[in-house]
This record gives C-alpha cells, structure tokens and sequence, in this order.
C-alpha cells in the first residue's frame, strides 16, 4: 500500500507486494511537490521504511535498521546536481530502499556523497552508490581513515583490542568474551578516493552553498553541514533528539576524551537560530537547536555528577556504570556501555577531578581527587 499523511492512497497502479520483495511505486502515484508529505512503502517483509518529502529538493529516506531506531539518508536538489547525505546499513534491506527511491526518479543525477562520519549506519550503502552514480565522497580526513582502517583490520586483530579495552574497563571476563566488534568487513575495501572536508570548509552541492562544522564527541570528526541561510543544518549523529547521541571511548583510543570534545562541539552551535530545521542521522526532523543542545548537555553533567558523588573509592567503569545509567538504559545500550562510562570518567580524569591508576595486569581504577 501507498500512505501519505497516514491515509492509504493506493492506486490501481501499485500492486501488492509479495512476500520479501520490494514494492514498487510507479510514479504516477507518488504527490506532485505542492502535495508533499509522508509516502511510507514495505521495502521488504517486516521492513517499513519511510520517503519524507519535506520541501521540494530535500527528501528524508528513513532506513532499517535492526538496532535502536531506524537511520536517515538526505537526498538535496534536483535531479542533475543532487547532495546525498549518509546512506544508511548496508545489505540488502537498505539497498532495496535506495533501489527504490532511483527507480522512482527520486535519486538521480547525483554529484556528492557526504558521510558525516565513519560508522556503517551511515556509510553502509556507500560503495554501491558511488560506483552507481558516478559521485564524489566527502568525508573528514579522520573520519575516512577510521573506516578503511576498520574495514580491512583483522578481525583477530580488533577483536584482541575490543578485549583489552574491556578488560581495562573492568568488564566481566565470562561476558568479554562473548563481546565482538562492529563488523565492518563487508564494506572492505573501503573506496580510497575521497575529497577531504575540513571545519569551516565551504561547500556547493545539492544546489545549496554549505559551512562545513566538524566536532568530536559521538566519532573523532563528524561533519555537520549549515547552509549559507542558516535554514538547514544536517547534523549527522552529533546532534539527536531524545537523549541526544551516544559519547565513547573506543578500544583504539582508551585515553580519549570524546565527551571533552563533545562540550566544545555544543559551545560552537550557540549561533545557530531556533528556526533552523535540523536534520539529524536519526528521528525526524526538528527545530529549536538551542534547548536540544542545552538537554543533551544537561544529562550529561548529571551522569558526570553521579560519577562524582560516588567515587570516593578506587572503582572499575564497570563498577562506576550503575550509577551512571539505570539498569534498563544499560541493557539497552548493551556492549556500548562501558565505552560511554569511560568518556564520563575520562572526562573527569583530564580535568583532574577523578585519579585514574592502571594495575599491574591493566585495569583502570577510578576515585575522586
């Protein structure tokens, strides 16, 4: 079925989809841009994805994703001169909604691919649609380096890091061992060529003229892009909804301070005006940047003074999660737990408020200075 605004808009047109097969919309059912809105279609069995047509010139793809909630990919401009912004999973569920979406005429003739940042969410489809659509990657140096490195590493090699780092966090050893990394393997070999975006670069793409904003804090150098008239600002997973995203310390960089670097992210959006639509890496759409970069702050001040009013003694990150998260945010966060109690603690540590002592056999004990 077709749905736009929630109401079923079949026509005779569409036909139904069997089962594990992609439906497929012709385009004399889709709104003319005076009646945009929500088209939602089954890419396949027990998969909804959603094509947002928020403006003319700027469509949401909303694709599956099998954990937390689902993940965006932009399409700006007309077809011709068309900006795609992150990509989504990769696999077959993702491609069948990209496959759809270019067999509509909604994606063609596309000039850029920004990945704001290295995690395969965003960059899962990338290697398809590049060789497909002919487009130049843009991505931060960083960012880019992370991922070829991520998807060509043994897997022995990141699993053995991926253990250290758990164990360094105090993690239980029977439940280490069940702990795997990301897989990234199937995005190998990662392309090569890409054009580097560095923080204040200008960028023309997607019939748009953009500031390029790169902050650390939820990956090493995520790109954010602000168009010249302060309407759009495309945020990658720097900036969400809800909670917000997720800080890290990751098994490569156990030292880091991503939240550190997330702070000095948020001070730099101070300017950015309420009226700006932010288009985020997941969720919907929303205005207002200035109270949702004044909520996420706030909840993780408050998870940092936990740590703080109860570290009176040499505590593992394991031991320090409790206090930091309650039970059901720590089983939905799973195996990324303890990465995100390390940013909190870490923070504290660099700023001299917690002391950190690595034992002989390499587990961080945390205590208040």
């Amino acid at each position: 079925m077709l749905f736009i605004n929630g109401e079923d808009q079949t026509q005779p047109c569409a036909k139904p989809a069997p089962a594990a097969k992609v439906l497929r919309i012709k385009s004399c059912c889709l709104p003319s841009l005076a009646q945009y809105g929500h088209v939602y279609i089954r890419a396949l069995d027990h998969l909804v994805t959603t094509i947002d047509f928020l403006r003319p010139g700027l469509t949401r793809l909303d694709c599956p994703m099998p954990r937390f909630a689902s993940v965006n990919a932009y399409v700006i401009g007309s077809p011709g001169h068309q900006l795609l912004i992150d990509t989504g999973m990769p696999g077959l569920a993702t491609e069948a909604v990209w496959k759809d979406a270019e067999n509509q005429g909604l994606v063609s003739g596309v000039t850029d691919l920004v990945c704001t940042h290295m995690h395969r969410d965003h960059t899962g489809q990338a290697p398809r649609l590049l060789a497909l659509h002919q487009a130049k990657l843009r991505m931060s140096p960083a960012e880019h380096s992370h991922i070829t490195w991520a998807s060509s590493a043994e897997e022995s090699r990141r699993q053995s890091a991926t253990q250290r780092f758990l164990h360094m966090a105090g993690v239980n050893p029977e439940h280490a061992q069940k702990s795997r990394p990301i897989d990234y393997s199937m995005l190998a070999p990662f392309p090569p060529d890409y054009a580097p975006l560095a923080d204040g670069d200008h960028l023309a793409a997607g019939g748009i003229n953009w500031e390029v904003i790169i902050g650390g804090g939820h990956s090493s150098a995520g790109v954010c892009l602000l168009s010249e008239d302060e309407t759009l600002f495309a945020s990658g997973d720097q900036i969400l909804s809800g909670a917000g995203p997720h800080v890290s310390v990751w098994s490569e960089t156990p030292d880091a301070d991503p939240l550190g670097d997330y702070f000095a992210y948020l001070d730099r959006l101070a300017f950015i005006p309420e009226t700006t639509l932010v288009l985020p890496g997941h969720g919907k759409p929303f205005a207002n940047l200035s109270a949702q970069v004044t909520k996420i702050a706030a909840a993780h001040h408050r998870r940092l003074d936990a740590i703080m009013a109860s570290a009176n003694k040499a505590m593992t990150v394991q031991s320090l999660s409790e206090f930091a998260f309650s039970a059901r945010a720590a089983q939905r966060f799973g195996d990324l737990l303890p990465g995100m109690v390390m940013s909190l603690a870490n923070y504290l540590w660099h700023r001299e408020k917690l002391i950190r002592t690595v034992t002989d056999d390499g587990v961080a004990l945390f205590e208040k200075a």
